[in-house]
């Protein structure tokens, strides 16, 4: 009985070979873990992966319409289309019959392996005992975690943008993971810094992020405003006219640079500190700001050879207002940049007490 479980279990995805993996229950691709995905559904002996980890996966931008129980991926070359039920997938608005359906489970649209394999021409890799999937990847060199390599990195950046990799020198600064951004597609990111050059070699003069799913880069200046202003590369050249996430989030290295700059402006000693990021800060200073998705940092100021904190940080992931929170002999007084007004001061009674 066994046995033939075990048969059966192959077969749910026609013609896709077996493979296995160190870790359970993850979808990879381009040999890195897929952070934060849904797990691969299995229903009437097929396997399923939810379209938005798909569109990650692809280097695309995710929409669902909960009304008609549609969702599309887009890229820069091609948008596909599912529907629940439908063994119709739209290919830039062609219609291919598969024998195939996607279906929609608490909101979300998954879609078939094998429809992916039939439609998409991706290789894909199915572990049964794991329950691993595999996307243009191979288990042995496969990475739960992201790990930058100079030289291997490096290879890759010169190959996706061709010649123009030559203008730049460039200092691996983080690796981030990029949600709801305005231009870019969701994914994980190595971050580079950079400067022209020949040109003020200390000045900084924008950011290289890396899709390390798709090895797509985006040049991100540290001024950009709009779409005209942030530069990708795929293939050795430069794309004209590429697909934008359309959110309203600031990728953090952008927003903390911008976040420097006012510090700097509204009051040029507050430069000397430095800026760490944190996750959260205290909840009395949180309940106190506008709504709104924030970005959190400690502002500390070298002691005897050790950082020692002074004041938090908080910035608006959409609008990129900066709130400092300062203490004083009346309490802290949040401050708003760049118009430097005084927001509100939390008394030391309400600091102190446990229940506000």
């Amino acid at each position: 009985m066994r046995f033939l479980k075990k048969i059966v279990m192959s077969m749910i995805i026609a013609m896709i070979p077996l493979t296995f993996a160190s870790a359970d229950k993850s979808i990879y691709m381009n040999n890195y873990k897929i952070k934060d995905t849904t797990l691969v559904a299995i229903k009437d002996e097929r396997s399923y992966i939810y379209a938005k980890d798909l569109s990650v996966a692809l280097g695309g931008v995710y929409n669902y319409d909960s009304k008609k129980k549609t969702a599309t991926i887009t890229t820069d070359k091609v948008e596909y289309g599912f529907e629940n039920g439908s063994n119709l997938i739209s290919v830039n608005g062609a219609k291919r019959s598969t024998a195939f359906r996607p279906y929609v489970e608490k909101g979300k649209m998954m879609v078939p392996l094998a429809m992916l394999k039939e439609v998409m021409k991706v290789n894909l890799y199915w572990n049964y005992k794991t329950e691993n999937l595999f996307i243009n990847s191979e288990e042995k060199v496969a990475k739960d975690k992201p790990k930058y390599e100079l030289k291997k990195t490096t290879e890759i950046l010169k190959k996706t943008m061709g010649e123009e990799a030559n203008k730049y020198k460039f200092t691996y600064a983080l690796t981030e993971d990029v949600k709801n951004e305005k231009f870019m597609v969701d994914g994980t990111y190595y971050v580079f810094r950079s400067n022209e050059k020949g040109v003020e070699s200390n000045k900084v003069n924008g950011f290289f992020y890396l899709n390390i799913y798709t090895n797509d880069i985006y040049f991100y200046p540290v001024d950009a405003r709009g779409k005209k202003d942030v530069i990708k590369y795929s293939g050795g050249k430069e794309v004209s006219d590429y697909v934008v996430n359309g959110k309203n989030a600031t990728t953090q290295l952008i927003a903390t640079t911008n976040m420097i700059s006012d510090v700097k402006a509204s009051d040029t000693s507050l430069g000397s500190f430095t800026y760490t990021r944190k996750t959260s800060i205290d909840k009395k200073y949180e309940k106190e700001l506008p709504s709104g998705n924030y970005y959190y940092y400690q502002a500390s100021k070298s002691v005897n050879g050790k950082l020692k904190p002074q004041f938090e940080v908080a910035q608006n992931s959409k609008t990129l207002e900066v709130y400092l929170f300062l203490k004083s002999g009346k309490g802290v007084s949040i401050i708003k940049l760049p118009d430097k007004t005084i927001v509100k001061t939390i008394s030391k009674t309400n600091l102190t007490n446990k229940k506000s």
